[in-house]
């Protein structure tokens, strides 16, 4: 029996469809667009075309009943915020994962009833690592989509007026301070190049460089405040 319905096959959604598929549960591919439905069959995923402004048609797939989760990854904001809505009008209790391509859509699918919202960018980044070097990136990466802590990935700015700038990174601090795992660095000398920080590693900071942290959002918006970042 399906449980599970990805709304939109993105690159995202392909990304969730394999991560799905290694977990062995069943699931469905739905999208109003039938080339993106033609490449989910490329894959070899169960499909169904889909009008998402029909609430007859999710009923249909599920929602309401046999659904349990689904991830709301349409390409237009508008469409993953009306899919939020809609759902959780059909079932109060259904787990809501959506993404957002503006920041400001964040309050308002969290608004519209999703239970979690992220940006296929942040989870992409952690992509990057797990196929470079670090076997926790999928552990991770699984904690955030389906998991129920409060993990997020923020990329933190160093800007001229920040403490950390002209300093020595050290994560170690970092993460006995404000209990935020330091990712990597996007290096502004470096023409804005990822650097994946491993054990040991230290990198001089300077206004431009983008730390990427894991952590709780609250533990996040203490250090940007407490050290004057964007």
């Amino acid at each position: 029996m399906t449980t599970l319905l990805i709304f939109g096959f993105s690159t995202f959604g392909r990304e969730i469809a394999i991560a799905l598929r290694e977990k062995g549960l069943s699931f469905l591919v739905a999208d109003n667009d039938q080339e993106r439905l033609e490449r989910a069959k490329s894959f070899d995923f169960p499909t169904a075309h889909l009008d998402i402004t029909s609430d007859e048609e999710l009923v249909g797939l599920g929602v309401g009943s046999t659904i349990t989760q689904i991830f709301c990854l349409m390409p237009k904001d508008q469409e993953n915020l009306f899919l939020a809505l809609s759902c959780r009008n059909l079932d109060p209790l259904l787990t809501i994962i959506s993404s957002y391509e503006v920041p400001s859509m964040r309050e308002r699918l969290l608004f519209a009833g999703s239970n979690k919202v992220i940006d296929p960018y942040e989870i992409a980044s952690l992509k990057v690592i797990d196929t470079i070097t670090n076997p926790l990136a999928r552990e991770v990466i699984e904690s955030i989509l389906f998991g129920e802590h409060p993990l997020q990935i923020a990329q933190i700015l160093i800007t001229k007026d920040s403490s950390f700038e002209q300093t020595l990174l050290d994560p170690r601090s970092i993460k006995e301070r404000y209990a935020l795992s330091v990712l990597g660095i996007v290096d502004d000398a470096f023409s804005y190049s990822f650097l994946l920080l491993t054990e040991g590693h230290t990198h001089h900071l300077t206004c431009g460089d983008t730390l990427i942290v894991l952590g709780n959002k609250e533990d996040i918006a203490l250090f940007k405040k407490e050290n004057r970042c964007e």
